[in-house]
């Protein structure tokens, strides 16, 4: 499996499900809120693994921030 990044562009918690965007690939992946070992918001970076057209295995990027002067 390959693993990917993206970042989380909708996130509907009362349905339980999101969409990651993986901007390499230009493609939406829905995922599972429920299956997350995590809480997930709305323009979080992510990894995941695409499996069966659904993104599986979350895990939240850190993002790295430049300080200005």
């Amino acid at each position: 499996m390959n693993q990917r990044t993206g970042e989380i562009i909708r996130l509907n918690e009362i349905l339980g499900v999101g969409y990651v965007r993986d901007p390499q690939a230009r493609e939406l992946f829905p995922f599972r809120v429920t299956e997350n070992t995590r809480k997930v918001n709305e323009g979080d970076s992510v990894s995941f693994v695409v499996e069966r057209d659904w993104a599986r295995s979350l895990t939240v990027v850190p993002r790295h921030y430049t300080a200005t002067a």
